[in-house]
């Protein structure tokens, strides 16, 4: 039965109602700006994941007036906990133990230890808060706000957007079975909807990273006992099992009784498997605790952990936020708090667009501010999380039997932990948004940005822009500074007068309509030990924007003002590989473990009457032990694209019978690679012959792969970076891009395609996606033959005669350009009806193939030929000067056909034999050398012919234009044989 439909309008649509869409509605609501939350559940959540609220989330809670009730629900502020780690909850075998304060003591100055604590870093601390317990907090206080609409029970149906706003319906079930159909019509909308986000997915945005990490079961139970026995060992907080049988975290979650369990489970593990742990959730509860006490099972489901980021966090006028936008494995409770930092950077860029005073690129920083940020989360997350847990069972069970090797696991183990939380702090507090576009960034002597000082033992407080402001206080006027920074942006003036500055501020409030609060301070000890600068510029979202010694002139001040509020778009910046320095993964030198092993044997020996043979033995076997449970080798981060849309095929032959479209392809990705939303791909003689199997044996053996399919063919495309690997240092994601995909990689025709960084380039900024995409296999082919195997150049060719076959094809149209760039004459074939394009391509001599024998007419004094046309060959060399240094080269290469006839060992013979013999007969009775060309793509390459594009030297030749439906047109276009230039087809 359905009822009605209505209509509302506010500013922004929020879509998900967890934790970090109500934080989201709470910032705009605080900003003044209306907005509408849907959440297709009933009411809040009854789940007790996103455990850990850390300071700079609670930061931001103050900032919105919600600490006090936050802490109100968390874990009571005066119990104190520890971090533990054993074999079970319970029982004489623990492995360290580490006692912490309460929450209490942190707020008062008192504390010395406590979770993921610094002193003096924050004027908040982390809480223990699960997730049903945070989210009614949150509901009270939207419910009290006029411009906020919580909307239950509805779930989102539809997504439109133009130039003006959002339209979403959205349906709500009664318990009635009657169904109410809203409209909403908004500026915005966010999708704070989780891992499955239907946003995301409906705005087509992929994700990457690394899927199924491992696989886990989340198990929630009540037990007072269980709690009772726990404060009486003081074990209660955070307790690391790890043992043979099982190895999980267990979380304290209140005072009365709660506990929360996460088992981490092999990523290999099949549903039936992890469906037959749930079932059997009792068990494991039981194997974790270690004895036997009375408990309630409350919940017990499975789950699949990954590390992902979504490919771009905006859409338009629709964001991404939270899990929607990035999800990693649940350690020191990352997610719920990145999110929450994720809306804290969003609400303001809102609030400054919707009213006015917001530039055309200030929702660009949004993405290249936090996507970072979680980048390095989610690298830290894998590195600390599950994987290192699954990672040493084959050795775990020496911990049940050898107290020694246990008590220096147990002190590892210890130390370890101790170190994983303070980067993890370092992280939360010590982040830096080098590569926005809205900071005014300083740079080093290299052009880099600086860097955020760091130090594997301490936080050291930075104030360099695009970092966060660090606490400082108590101020006269307020109990930390951060308590200055909340609804506008705030100009600190430090040890100057109180109109210093009056430049920017005209700037700021009176020209563009900025809110901005101007705080005036002396040089007290405490401040200037950490703001050592006079001047600066401080967001809303409390991140320094700005800093100087020096008043701006007003030329300075506009600039400022306009990078800032988002006026101009991103730079292309250079970047470092990721420092291992912020890996938390350190592995310890052999060596010690090596000491500890004769340490061992040494305190055998006196301890026991044992042979010298046996306690050597004896430290051996410590050693080995020690190596295998110490180890923490950093993981090569090889990732993958969620599923997408590419061309594939299974089978050799004709394309409307073996070209097909997989929606679920999911393509590699290496530490070297940057990844590409293709936008346009050319399609290639090679990949009609590669269609038709022609190289398979060769190109097997090249890709390395078990199977050679399914096959995805393309050679080449152009489109927009939206993620590099760690060892990537020439590209950022955004950059506009060109590549030419090698012969042992997965093809281009997809949505999105890795390649290495060394086959990329910038696109040329005078061409688009289309004509770019016509470039990169056609240019790696020409500068493969005239430079790679001719050895020629600009200096070389320069004054040559050359004839270039099929000069307004694919390869001779842009061979033919090149060359007329590097000072050659230049002789082209071609049809008749092509004669007017070759001579406008810069053609001197153009010879209707279709008149005769071009060997006939053509006079004998070539120096070069370069051949793509089979049975062209004798005629060919015919043409070229004798015992003059001329050079034959053709693209028509028999390697792959011998290779796929007689085997890859053959008929590589086979064609070693052939091309020498070819070599040896033009040199020897004619004195001109001979080439056969197989291309090799290099982004050096492209580089230069992007510069040569963007100079009008080379003009992009395109036959024709396809969409991704019509790929088989686009096929067929191509084995005709007669387009002029390149088949594209975009998508």
């Amino acid at each position: 039965m359905a009822d009605g439909d209505s209509s509302e309008t506010a500013s922004v649509l929020i879509v998900g109602g967890g934790p970090v869409g109500l934080m989201l509605a709470s910032e705009l609501s605080y900003r003044g700006v209306s907005c509408i939350v849907l959440e297709k559940k009933p009411d809040t959540s009854d789940s007790a994941k996103a455990i850990l609220i850390n300071s700079r989330t609670m930061e931001h809670f103050r900032r919105v007036g919600l600490q006090n009730k936050v802490q109100d629900a968390s874990y009571p502020l005066q119990l104190p906990l520890s971090m533990t780690g054993g074999l079970t909850l319970l029982g004489d075998r623990t492995l360290f133990s580490t006692k912490l304060d309460s929450a209490a003591d942190v707020l008062s100055g008192q504390a010395k230890r406590y979770l993921m604590y610094v002193p003096d870093s924050s004027p908040t601390c982390s809480m223990v808060c699960p997730q049903y317990r945070l989210e009614p907090v949150l509901k009270n206080h939207l419910q009290t706000a006029s411009n906020v609409t919580l909307l239950y029970g509805y779930e989102a149906t539809s997504l439109t957007q133009d130039d003006s706003g959002v339209t979403v319906q959205a349906r709500h079930i009664s318990g009635e079975g009657v169904v109410t159909t809203k409209t909403f019509r908004t500026h915005y909308a966010v999708g704070t909807d989780g891992g499955s986000s239907w946003v995301r997915k409906k705005l087509g945005i992929h994700t990457y990273g690394k899927f199924v990490v491992s696989r886990a079961c989340s198990i929630t139970i009540k037990s007072p006992e269980l709690y009772t026995r726990l404060c009486q060992l003081e074990r209660n907080g955070i307790f690391i099992v790890i043992s043979p049988r099982i190895s999980a975290v267990v979380v304290t979650l209140n005072a009365e009784g709660g506990f929360a369990i996460h088992i981490f489970l092999p990523s290999n593990y099949s549903d039936e498997q992890v469906d037959a742990v749930v079932q059997n959730a009792h068990q494991c509860v039981l194997n974790v605790m270690g004895e036997t006490l009375p408990f309630t099972l409350v919940s017990a489901q499975g789950y699949n952990m990954h590390c992902l980021l979504a490919t771009k966090y905006r859409e338009g006028r629709c964001f991404l936020a939270g899990d929607a936008a990035h999800q990693w494995l649940p350690a020191g409770g990352l997610g719920m708090n990145t999110g929450v930092g994720d809306v804290a950077d969003l609400a303001w860029k809102m609030e400054a667009v919707l009213k006015g005073y917001g530039g055309p690129h200030l929702f660009d920083s949004y993405q290249l501010e936090r996507r970072m940020l979680a980048d390095a989360t989610r690298r830290f997350a894998l590195n600390l999380g599950g994987e290192f847990l699954m990672r040493q069972q084959h050795v775990l069970a020496f911990l049940v039997y050898t107290p020694l090797v246990r008590s220096l696991f147990g002190r590892f183990l210890k130390n370890m932990t101790a170190q994983d939380f303070f980067l993890e702090n370092d992280l939360i507090l010590g982040f830096q948004y080098s590569g926005s576009n809205v900071i005014v960034h300083e740079y080093d002597d290299t052009g880099a940005v600086k860097p955020h000082p760091y130090s594997a033992t301490q936080l050291i407080p930075s104030t360099l822009p695009g970092s966060r402001a660090p606490h400082v206080g108590p101020l006269p006027d307020s109990a930390s500074i951060i308590d200055l920074f909340g609804k506008q942006f705030v100009l600190l003036l430090i040890g100057g007068a109180v109109t210093d500055c009056q430049v920017l501020r005209d700037e700021l409030a009176t020209k563009r309509g900025v809110p901005l609060q101007v705080y005036s301070y002396p040089k007290l000890p405490e401040l200037v030990a950490v703001y050592r600068y006079k001047f600066y510029l401080v967001r809303p979202d409390g991140v320094i924007a700005w800093r100087s010694d020096y008043q701006p002139s007003t030329m300075e001040a506009a600039r400022i003002v306009g990078t800032v509020l988002g006026d101009f778009p991103c730079k292309h910046l250079s970047q470092k590989a990721v420092p291992p320095t912020h890996s938390p993964l350190v592995t310890p030198p052999s060596f010690a473990n090596v000491g500890r092993g004769l340490f061992a044997a040494f305190m055998l020996r006196g301890l026991a009457k044992l042979s010298e043979v046996a306690c050597v033995g004896y430290g051996m076997g410590v050693t080995w032990l020690l190596s295998g449970l110490l180890a923490r080798p950093p993981l090569e981060f090889v990732q993958a694209v969620s599923r997408h849309r590419a061309l594939v095929i299974n089978e050799f032959g004709e394309a409307d019978k073996v070209l097909k479209e997989d929606p679920k392809y999911i393509r590699e990705f290496l530490p070297t690679d940057v990844v590409i939303k293709v936008h346009a791909f050319s399609v290639n003689p090679i990949d009609v012959r590669m269609r038709q199997g022609y190289g398979s044996s060769l190109l097997a053996a090249l890709s390395g792969r078990r199977s050679f399919f399914p096959l995805v063919l393309g050679r080449d495309c152009s489109g927009e970076v939206i993620a590099v690997g760690d060892k990537v240092t020439r590209f950022l994601p955004g950059d506009q891009v060109y590549a030419a995909q090698s012969l042992g990689r997965q093809g281009t025709y997809a949505e999105y395609v890795t390649v290495d960084e060394s086959l990329c380039a910038l696109k040329p900024r005078n061409v688009d996606h289309k004509q770019a995409a016509s470039l990169p296999y056609v240019a790696a082919t020409v500068w493969t033959a005239l430079v790679g195997e001719a050895g020629l150049g600009p200096r070389l060719v320069k004054g040559k005669r050359v004839l270039v076959h099929a000069g307004t094809g694919g390869v001779g149209s842009f061979a033919v350009q090149l060359l007329k760039a590097w000072g050659a004459e230049v002789t082209t074939t071609c049809s008749g009806r092509n004669v007017s394009l070759a001579h406008k391509l810069g053609a001197d001599i153009v010879f209707d193939y279709t008149s005769g024998d071009f060997s006939s007419v053509l006079k004998k004094d070539y120096d070069l030929v370069l051949d793509t046309v089979l049975g062209t060959e004798q005629a060919s060399l015919s043409v070229l000067k004798s015992f003059a240094g001329a050079k034959y080269v053709t693209l028509l290469s028999p390697r792959l056909y011998l290779a796929n006839k007689y085997g890859n060992f053959v008929g590589s013979l086979l064609f070693s034999w052939l091309y020498r013999y070819k070599v040896f007969v033009n040199r020897v009775f004619y004195g001109r050398a001979f080439h056969y060309v197989l291309a090799h793509p290099s982004g050096s390459v492209l580089e230069e012919v992007a510069k040569m594009v963007e100079s009008g030297a080379i003009q992009p030749v395109i036959s024709a234009v396809y969409t991704w439906d019509e790929i088989l047109d686009a096929h067929r276009d191509m084995e005709s044989g007669h387009s002029r230039g390149k088949v594209v087809v975009t998508l």
